[in-house]
């Protein structure tokens, strides 16, 4: 059973070509990813999001090397691993170590909820139609949220 989750994705602006400051890039980033946790929450998974790293890094910057060796030794501690979409030279390093490791990785939420998440009403396991197995409530997931179909 998995429960914890490691998500992985653009923290940084780089990925963008229009003129927002990279600050503003780095917010819209941790918005998403914070999107990403509460619905994981919400079917009893736990996140992790190495992104909060960031603003330990406002405080006290440090090299990327550093805070990847820091998300390694958090990824190692994780069942499977979210990867969000966009270019990111360590959500890429990331990944690659996850796939030596063996873990899961998913780039579909909703793939990951259907295997592993629980009923955000009862807690029992989800059909791969978003279906609880238990109490027959039938969930949708739009823009990082879910919500009762019935």
């Amino acid at each position: 059973m998995i429960q914890s989750v490691y998500i992985a994705g653009p923290l940084r602006g780089d990925q963008f070509s229009d003129s927002r400051t990279q600050a503003a890039h780095e917010d819209a980033n941790i918005n998403d990813v914070m999107k990403v946790a509460q619905l994981l929450l919400d079917v009893h998974l736990r996140p992790h999001i190495p992104h909060f790293n960031s603003f330990l890094n406002k405080l006290r910057p440090r090299t990327l090397e550093t805070w990847l060796e820091i998300d390694f030794y958090w990824l190692g501690r994780c069942d499977c691993m979210y990867r969000m979409p966009g270019k990111s030279q360590g959500a890429d390093a990331e990944e690659k170590m996850a796939v030596d490791w063996g873990l899961m990785i998913y780039n579909n939420i909703e793939r990951l909820i259907q295997s592993w998440g629980k009923c955000p009403n009862c807690k029992s396991d989800l059909t791969t139609h978003l279906t609880c197995r238990m109490c027959r409530k039938q969930w949708k997931i739009h823009n990082y949220q879910i919500t009762s179909v019935n």
